[in-house]
Order: structure tokens, then sequence, then C-alpha cells
């Protein structure tokens, strides 16, 4: 995650994106991974002190400074945050970034990661101080909240997928509404 935000943040400004305003995104797995990483507890760095990174032998290179930039917003599409092919998890925030904005995004049709887990992780999240909202998307399923569904027995991306497009509006209005 840290290698992640750190080389977003070295390419930023190439794309004429601000490297000391940071959103990440995160789908599924990716959304648990994306709000442990978005409120570690270390300090964060200053943008101009990063250094792009890469892995090496499982290792990320150079070595991270202290601390990470940590993101203002979060969006976490669909993600399972108590179980997992009825195997209990855990996702709790780490403590840290407690500016943080916190969107999840919930298919109503979700047998993947089921709706319950979103509205039980936003009250979580928001009782431990995090500003979260719940976005709820009619009719979608874990797939089609990304654009992707399941077609004559074949996974496809379906470009025009009404949820897709409301998960992505949903991405643009959050970042429009952040507080930098």
């Amino acid at each position: 995650v840290d290698c992640g935000y750190r080389y977003a943040e070295s390419i930023a400004p190439r794309y004429g994106g601000d490297p000391d305003h940071v959103a990440a995104v995160g789908y599924s797995a990716g959304a648990t991974v994306a709000l442990l990483g978005a409120t570690s507890t270390e300090p964060p760095v200053p943008a101009r002190d990063i250094q792009p990174c890469s892995l090496v032998d499982g290792r990320v290179s150079p070595p991270a400074p202290p601390g990470v930039v940590l993101p203002a917003v979060l969006v976490m599409i669909a993600p399972c945050m108590f179980e997992y092919e009825h195997q209990s998890v855990q996702t709790e925030p780490q403590g840290g970034n407690t500016d943080l904005q916190i969107t999840v995004i919930s298919g109503e049709n979700d047998t993947v990661c089921e709706p319950w887990q979103q509205r039980d992780g936003v009250e979580l999240l928001r009782d431990a101080g995090y500003q979260t909202r719940l976005v709820s998307v009619p009719a979608a399923d874990h797939r089609t909240l990304v654009y992707h569904d399941t077609v004559d027995g074949q996974e496809d991306i379906v470009a025009d997928s009404p949820a897709g497009q409301r998960v992505t509006q949903t991405i643009v209005d959050t970042i429009a509404s952040a507080d930098w």
C-alpha cells in the first residue's frame, strides 16, 4: 500500500494531479487493504520527500521513509468487512488519519460481500470516529459494481453497466466534495 501511494504521488504532477491531495479507491479485498493503508498511524511524509518505489525480492525498494502520505478520501467498493466464504474476517481501521472521508458502496444484490457487511462496516467506522457514508446501488451485485457481469457463463465487461456508471459517478462526486 505504501509503495502504491508513493508511486501515485510521484507521477501525479505528470498528469496534472496534486500530490498533496490523495484519494484512494479499493474494490472487494482491495477496499480492505486501502482502508488499512489509509488509516495508518504513521505520520504523513510531505509529497516532496516521496521517492518512487518498486518491489525487489518481495521488499519495497528503496525502503520507505518514516511514515506515508495518507489519502484524504477513501472509496470502498463492496468490501467484505466481517466474513468471506463463511470465514470470519475483521476489518478495522488502524486509528490514524481520522480526518479521512470514507464512502462505502454496496450492491443490493451482492452475494459475495453481502450488503449487511457494508451497513455494519459503516457503523464500525463511524464508531471509530471516521466520517463515513453508505451508497447503496439498487439491483447491483459484486461484479456489476465494477462493469463486469456473467454473460452466457463467461465473465464479461459491460461498458454501459448502470451499476458501474453509478459507482464511477459516486467516486467522482466523493473526490469533488473533499475538504482539501
